[in-house]
């Protein structure tokens, strides 16, 4: 699935850009869902990161399109982005901020296509990293990293992702195991977090996406440690 953030103050060019997004993925057969963002402002006080490609407009009001870039690198490193603008001389110091592709207004569908191909392929390779769920006769593949915690209940385990909560049969010690390296932490003996999602710490609590969970007394420390580790090596 694309999950698609667009950053564009112009209404015209943003509808034309959702249009064409929309004829791609319907020639692809891709699930896609599209956030409108009005500025820079907006969109980074809004931000989550559940995004995996971001068009971003390069000349906007307050704050532009390479800066509110920047301010996006310092929460989130991965995902992929797009500049969009009128002149390319404005988007060749994209890889400051590390950005798979611009495309120059007024852009073509031949133009959103190129894009879009290079951009899925990276998002491809990215998400290859999978784990396989066996959900009654169902098996299910989850990209990791669309996994934000996974929760103990009833002798069973819950993924919890961006787009659906998964029950199955299995201890957290195991799931553990097979996240090792993955950039999971527990934070107590019914939690398993993606360290990625982690919003704030405060005290006996961390906020993931949105949601607050209980740090024990036990898993503190180590808890603690993983989190700044993770974000030092990210």
């Amino acid at each position: 699935m694309l999950n698609i953030a667009i950053v564009d103050d112009e209404a015209a060019a943003f509808q034309l850009l959702s249009s064409m997004i929309e004829d791609y993925c319907k020639k692809y057969v891709i699930h896609f869902q599209i956030t409108r963002f009005h500025n820079g402002i907006e969109f980074l006080e809004n931000y989550k990161p559940c995004f995996n490609l971001i068009f971003m407009d390069i000349d906007m009001p307050h704050i532009n399109g390479m800066k509110t870039a920047q301010q996006l690198r310092k929460i989130d490193t991965k995902v992929q982005l797009v500049f969009v603008t009128k002149l390319a001389k404005f988007a060749i110091n994209g890889y400051e901020v590390d950005a798979t592709s611009f495309i120059i207004k007024p852009f073509t569908y031949f133009m959103v296509e190129n894009c879009l191909n290079k951009v899925c392929k990276k998002i491809s390779q990215s998400a290859s990293h999978v784990i396989i769920l066996s959900v009654g006769s169902t098996i299910k593949k989850i990209p990791v990293d669309e996994i934000i915690y996974i929760e103990v209940m009833n002798h069973s385990c819950v993924f919890h992702s961006f787009y659906e909560n998964i029950k199955v049969r299995r201890t957290l010690k195991s799931v553990e195991e097979e996240l090792n390296d993955s950039g999971f932490s527990r934070c107590n003996s019914c939690y398993l977090i993606n360290l990625k999602y982690v919003e704030k710490i405060d005290a006996d609590m961390v906020l993931i996406n949105g949601t607050s969970l209980i740090i024990s007394r036990l898993k503190k420390k180590k808890f603690l440690e993983d989190v700044t580790n993770y974000y030092g090596e990210n």
